[in-house]
């Protein structure tokens, strides 16, 4: 078979689900048959090396992204929460994102160690199919005491789940319908969660909402989720709320509210006004009758096209990636035209994937200050501290196959 021997077109269905293009526009773009680009894609034929550069060209992509190897992410299903506009493109988009992600996190463990995974309890298939509103507030309030968050407000709910284990990416992917997406990919889970809202109370929802699907619903199969889809993002809805506002934390917050006291409430709990509308509801403390007069008075303030505050409470950021990446750029463990080549990527899509600096993937992005006779050192596991006084482990430098 002629063509270039290596190409991999699994690779080829990433990118484009990546850059959430079709297989029929890439096709117009590069000048070849949709026919062709789906024979490259299923291996019954190679592309030459001009196609393949047109491919790279279009896509985005270096050329030696399409000879990688397959990517094994295992078997378990991704959650996505989205509405009903959420094309089938944009959701295979948010999932390819965070599959580089893995990618990209695995490289970077070969120097440094990612924080344990502690999820204590994960629900089993048959468990998940017996969920009801007491066992979902039973097992937020038990996640809530393991990790000792008390009854009080989380103040960092990204920083809490990487300190626990998950890799989050935040990222715009270009389109309001998208929140986020999860999956546990070899033991580790990972949450992608969309920055096109902004809303800092939002993502902190769409975060928690994500980790309900980790923890109630990680073993259900791709047939369940597709049948039981509203039932499982109802659970999770009500996961995030009691574990973003515990019962007996939020209790004497919610007597008697108005809009300007949940306003109040939405700085401390860093929760929107609607969803502390709802929490009360469910704590049957907030009565029928005001309830609705609240979300009548909402409407008539149009919160329901932005609320206040949203634009003062600041949106929290992934930091784990990003300050793994810049740890071993800046030790010289590795240099920038390395990590570019062995991830097969573009400057840009680095800076995104690890929470980087605009440009900083450039060579003229900063001063790094070179460790000297690094190859002679034979200490095989170094500690470093980062800004937040936080151990790095980071481990001998090993051969990447």
């Amino acid at each position: 078979m002629r063509g270039v021997m290596q190409f991999n077109g699994k690779r080829l269905t990433q990118a484009l689900y990546a850059r959430c293009m079709t297989q029929t526009s890439l096709s117009e773009l590069i000048g070849y048959s949709s026919g062709t680009v789906s024979k490259w894609i299923k291996g019954q034929q190679l592309p030459e090396a001009y196609a393949l550069t047109q491919m790279s060209t279009v896509l985005n992509f270096p050329e030696s992204w399409f000879l990688k190897k397959d990517l094994d992410t295992g078997s378990q299903v991704s959650f996505f929460r989205s509405n009903a506009t959420a094309t089938q493109l944009l959701q295979r988009k948010a999932e390819a994102h965070l599959e580089i992600t893995f990618e990209a996190s695995a490289y970077l463990e070969n120097w440094v160690n990612l924080p344990n995974v502690f999820f204590p309890k994960i629900l089993s298939r048959e468990e998940s199919f017996l969920l009801t509103p007491s066992e979902i507030e039973k097992i937020a309030t038990e996640y809530r005491e393991i990790w000792g968050l008390g009854n009080t407000p989380i103040s960092n709910l990204i920083t809490l789940l990487e300190n626990v284990g998950v890799i989050i990416i935040r990222e715009d992917l270009g389109a309001t319908s998208m929140d986020g997406v999860s999956k546990w990919i070899l033991g580790r889970p990972y949450i992608l969660i969309s920055s096109d809202k902004a809303s800092a109370c939002r993502n902190r929802f769409d975060l928690a909402h994500e980790l309900a699907h980790l923890i109630l619903h990680a073993n259900l199969t791709a047939e369940d989720y597709k049948l039981r889809y509203k039932e499982i993002e109802k659970e999770a809805h009500h996961f995030a709320s009691c574990f973003l506002c515990p019962a007996d934390g939020i209790a004497f917050d919610l007597h008697s509210p108005t809009l300007d006291s949940l306003l109040m409430l939405k700085r401390k709990w860093k929760v929107s006004v609607g969803a502390l509308i709802m929490r009360g509801v469910s704590l049957d403390i907030i009565p029928d009758d005001l309830s609705t007069r609240l979300w009548r008075n909402y409407s008539y303030r149009k919160w329901r096209m932005g609320e206040p505050l949203d634009d003062v409470i600041q949106p929290e950021k992934p930091t784990l990636l990003s300050k793994m990446a810049k740890l071993l750029i800046s030790e010289n463990i590795f240099k920038k035209s390395q990590l570019k080549q062995d991830l097969a990527m573009i400057d840009q899509d680095i800076e995104i994937l690890f929470g980087l600096p605009k440009g900083y993937m450039s060579e003229e992005f900063g001063a790094v200050v070179s460790l000297k006779d690094y190859t002679s050192r034979k200490v095989n596991n170094i500690q470093y501290v980062d800004d937040d006084n936080k151990i790095i482990q980071m481990r001998r430098n090993k051969e990447i196959s």
